[in-house]
């Protein structure tokens, strides 16, 4: 409806979907790359990190499971 062909989010810390003391330097790719989620925490005093928005085919640099 909307298209694109990826959604990058914040709403959920990274750090919450692993170990909760693990800093987060990178932008977590789940869903076959087709969502990003970029929140590493600042909201809980971390130091959080930038994402430059890149092509899919580009994501290299992703952590990823």
């Amino acid at each position: 409806q909307f298209g694109g062909e990826r959604i990058i989010h914040g709403h959920t810390q990274i750090r919450h979907l692993f170990d909760d003391s693990a800093p987060m330097s990178r932008a977590y790719s789940y869903n076959n790359g087709k969502t990003i989620n970029v929140d590493g925490g600042l909201t809980d005093g971390k130091a959080g990190f930038i994402y430059h928005i890149v092509p899919a085919e580009d994501d290299s640099d992703l952590l990823r499971l």
